[in-house]
């Protein structure tokens, strides 16, 4: 993915880096649960 973007992209616009992980919560119509997204997010 980093590849790609980087050949579409400026450099500072491509990211550095990029996490897989679990499916974004959703619930039962297909919305995100943002409660629980904001629950796991790192603090700033």
């Amino acid at each position: 993915m980093i590849a790609h973007c980087r050949e579409r992209l400026a450099d500072f616009e491509a990211p550095g880096s990029h996490v897989s992980g679990e499916p974004l919560p959703r619930n039962a119509d297909g919305k995100l649960r943002q409660s629980e997204l904001r629950r796991h997010a790192p603090l700033r």
